[in-house]
């Protein structure tokens, strides 16, 4: 039997009339909300509410013993996509459907690598500049990095290497770095990173770092090493880009078969 016996609304409504306010101040008007939410158990009594759970306003929901049990929330892993840099996660019950898998790219990326996949067939993209791409699998953990400079489809200089244990962001901000070094001196030249976290974080957020310190608003900077070597090496012939990753142009996944030779 529940704690408040076979049929609690005779005691709820005993609190209404007596000007029973609940724990966020509502008066008693509030119980028609309480009984739509609660069902009968099998022992005849009123137990625990059905799914989603207890509302957001609730302090907390009874259990089916009739004592105060708090909700606990855990947390859901959070991933970065190596495309755009976004952290995102998934479902549980996605992960679990695939135990050890770490999704490396968001819906957003993916979905798109879909829909433009039979145009990007047709267009193998920019034929000339730097073209950087880093990864780690899984991430963090092993990883490795490349670096292509090309000039009118034909290969001037390439770079590449790989860590023990690193991350995504880290390994595409040393491709990045390694650009800088197969470009002459004087040279104007296009670096492209399918990375937009890496190409926002040297174009747009740099600057305002080394103003406050290398701190942001929120916390320190991540990778701060790497962001002060890409951003103090940096010279005004260069421009950094962003390049959509997996989506077919030509030096890109070359790029990324540097990036991952270290699997040989």
């Amino acid at each position: 039997m529940c704690r408040m016996g076979a049929d609690p609304w005779e005691w709820l409504h005993k609190l209404a009339r007596s000007g029973y306010r609940d724990a966020c101040g509502r008066p008693s008007g509030w119980l028609p909300s309480i009984r739509a939410r609660y069902t009968r158990c099998p022992s005849g009594g009123y137990g625990e509410p059905p799914s989603p759970g207890r509302l957001p306003h609730e302090p907390f929901r009874r259990s089916s013993e009739g004592t105060p049990r708090r909700r606990i929330l855990t947390a859901m892993p959070r991933f970065t996509c190596r495309t755009c840099g976004a952290v995102f996660s998934l479902p549980r019950h996605v992960l679990d459907r695939f135990p050890g898998w770490e999704p490396s790219v968001c819906r957003t990326c993916r979905d798109a690598v879909r829909q433009d996949r039979p145009a990007a067939a047709v267009d193998d993209g920019p034929t000339t500049g730097v073209f950087t791409d880093g990864s780690a699998s899984p991430n963090p953990g092993p990883g490795g990095w490349g670096a292509v400079y090309v000039v009118d489809d034909e290969i001037v200089a390439e770079a590449f290497g790989h860590a023990e244990h690193t991350t995504n962001n880290r390994m595409e901000l040393t491709a990045v770095i390694a650009a800088l070094d197969l470009v002459p001196e004087g040279t104007p030249m296009t670096i492209y990173s399918d990375s937009n976290l890496v190409v926002r974080t040297i174009n747009e957020w740099a600057a305002g770092w080394e103003k406050r310190g290398w701190k942001r608003r929120t916390g320190p900077v991540e990778n701060v090493d790497l962001v002060k070597k890409a951003y103090y090496g940096w010279r005004p012939e260069l421009t950094l880009e962003w390049i959509k990753g997996h989506a077919g142009y030509r030096w890109n996944e070359y790029a990324d078969k540097l990036a991952n030779r270290w699997r040989d």
